[in-house]
């Protein structure tokens, strides 16, 4: 939702609290304008972070990087460690 209030300098919908907020982002459909400021590019990522379906959104940290347009090579990713691996490790 930050990166979305940074490309349009405002939230996708008018909410008063925390849990308005919630509902809004379960219930809503989130509208996508086009910006002068911001490639498409970079609207799609925002618009796949903000999908409701989650077999639609981004899987890992990773993946976004690359759709930013970074290369991913063995020296940035060896220390990655998912935190599923992490949270069994600390049990």
């Amino acid at each position: 939702m930050m990166l979305y209030q940074i490309i349009y300098n405002r939230f996708p919908f008018d909410a008063r609290n925390e849990l308005e907020i919630y509902k809004s982002a379960i219930e809503n459909i989130f509208e996508f304008p086009t910006s002068d400021s911001f490639a498409e590019e970079f609207i799609g990522i925002v618009k796949k972070l903000l999908e409701k379906d989650v077999e639609k959104r981004y899987k890992s940290a990773l993946a976004i990087i690359k759709d930013l347009g970074f290369a991913l090579d063995v020296s940035m990713t060896k220390e990655f460690v998912p935190a599923k691996v992490i949270l069994v490790v600390m049990k």
